[in-house]
């Protein structure tokens, strides 16, 4: 649920992209920027990739480089959904210029215990994923997420150790 500031923050800057029942995407083309808010607290895998793979048409069409991905709502963990994003979605941004990433994760302990052991097995299965060449950083709100400086790529043992608040 995005506070007032943060909605504020979203009517000023950023235009709407598409909507789905899973999903709402904004973007900035001013600020490079590319916004998708979960609104519900799962996503069956397909749904998921076909939004992902608007998006992805969307990054080309309006050369965004940040991506903020905003998973506040979910209740479930999707192993399956979340390699695909690393794996394939991720690699792809990465070839046309989407290198820096923002999450904000529900507040729940158990879905960040989730991510860091989802994380583990996808570098385990892949270790030569894109994830080291990325800027990904985890966030409080939408606020942290656009004003967090950049910062070089991680290396592997970074990235496994990541903080996700």
């Amino acid at each position: 649920m995005m506070t007032p500031n943060e909605l504020d923050l979203l009517k000023r800057r950023f235009k709407r992209a598409f909507g789905t029942r899973y999903g709402k995407v904004y973007y900035s083309e001013q600020e490079r920027v590319l916004l998708c808010i979960v609104t519900q607290p799962y996503i069956p895998i397909a749904n998921f990739r076909r939004m992902f793979e608007r998006m992805a048409k969307l990054v080309r069409r309006k050369s965004l480089t940040k991506f903020i991905f905003d998973k506040r709502a979910l209740k479930s963990f999707d192993q399956p959904s979340m390699e695909w994003y690393f794996t394939t979605w991720k690699e792809e941004m990465y070839a046309i210029g989407l290198r820096t990433h923002r999450k904000i994760l529900p507040p729940e302990n158990w879905f960040a215990q989730a991510v860091i052991a989802g994380r583990a097995d996808i570098l385990k299965k892949y270790p030569e994923n894109v994830a080291f060449r990325l800027d990904i950083q985890y966030c409080s709100d939408l606020r942290d997420a656009l004003e967090k400086p950049e910062r070089p790529p991680h290396s592997k043992e970074e990235y496994l150790s990541l903080s996700v608040l």
